[in-house]
């Protein structure tokens, strides 16, 4: 996810075993289990390499969270609980905190959209988001420099939905995956704007 290994070059199953004081059995396993996620891709007879960019999955997958993630997040804004609302909270203070790059910051990332999904009690399209989410984690660490994060356009998110607006969340949030698709275009090279 990070690109310490970059898309499309070789993973060295030797060295990997070696860093993680593991043997290439259960390096392999995981290996395997990536490959079902698409992360990596198997070469008859030269092992594994870490899956190539694509603009199709960008748009795919990006396509996906435009349809799945603002409604969602709407709707739990719509249904939050104190208990929610803390969450959230919390969530945002840690990433705030975090301070750090947005490529160190995925967990804390998928925190806070977790906890601003989850009001809307909706266990499919959460794990669903979560895929989606690390899928699109490859696209935008390829896209950004590694700087500080910027929560400014986060924070009227997070003020929308704390507030119970709706309306603004769904379009606030559209707005931001829009913004983060057409960056991960343009870091493949794609100058066109995405499809709406």
């Amino acid at each position: 996810m990070s690109h310490a290994i970059e898309p499309g070059e070789p993973i060295r199953q030797d060295v990997i075993a070696a860093e993680l004081g593991v043997s290439k059995i259960p390096l392999r396993e995981a290996l395997s289990r990536l490959e079902e996620a698409r992360l990596v891709r198997s070469l008859p007879n030269k092992g594994y390499v870490a899956a190539p960019l694509s603009l199709e999955e960008i748009d795919e997958v990006f396509a996906l969270r435009l349809l799945v993630e603002p409604p969602t997040a709407a709707l739990g804004a719509k249904r939050q609980s104190p208990e929610a609302h803390a969450q959230v909270q919390a969530a945002l203070e840690e990433l705030a905190g975090a301070g750090a790059s947005l490529k160190v910051t995925a967990s804390a990332r998928l925190a806070l959209l977790l906890a601003m999904l989850s009001p809307a009690q909706r266990p499919t399209t959460i794990l669903l988001v979560a895929q989606l989410f690390f899928r699109s984690e490859r696209y935008i660490h390829q896209s950004v420099e590694d700087g500080e994060v910027d929560l400014s356009g986060a924070r009227v998110l997070m003020d929308a939905w704390l507030a119970g607006r709706s309306e603004q969340v769904e379009s606030e949030y559209r707005n931001r995956l829009t913004a983060r698709w057409t960056e991960a275009r343009r870091a493949l090279g794609q100058d066109a704007a995405p499809l709406p």
